[in-house]
């Protein structure tokens, strides 16, 4: 994509609601645009809610790669990823 865009539609799901646990987050996000490989998404988290310096990015779906790059923020607060298609190798 050559200029940033909001979504359309963003749901996100977490996999508990214990304060201080460490949890997994799904992301749905329905697109204004078409994204292509090589770009890029920036989440940010609402405050008091942070990644972890060790947090991984999964493509859940068939059109994503299992394993997605993606870059922590120094303040934990914020993550970018960047889009792969899978590739005619894997599973």
């Amino acid at each position: 994509m050559t200029t940033p865009a909001k979504p359309q539609r963003l749901f996100f799901q977490r996999g508990t609601r214990q304060n201080g646990a460490l949890t997994n987050y799904d992301f749905n996000v329905k697109t204004t645009n078409y994204l292509k490989e090589g770009d890029k998404v920036h989440i940010e988290m609402p405050t008091p809610v942070y990644f972890s310096k060790t947090s991984t990015c999964e493509g859940v779906s068939g059109n994503l790669a299992k394993l997605l790059p993606c870059k922590v923020s120094t303040n934990l607060s914020k993550i970018e990823l960047t889009l792969l298609m899978p590739s005619a190798n894997s599973n």
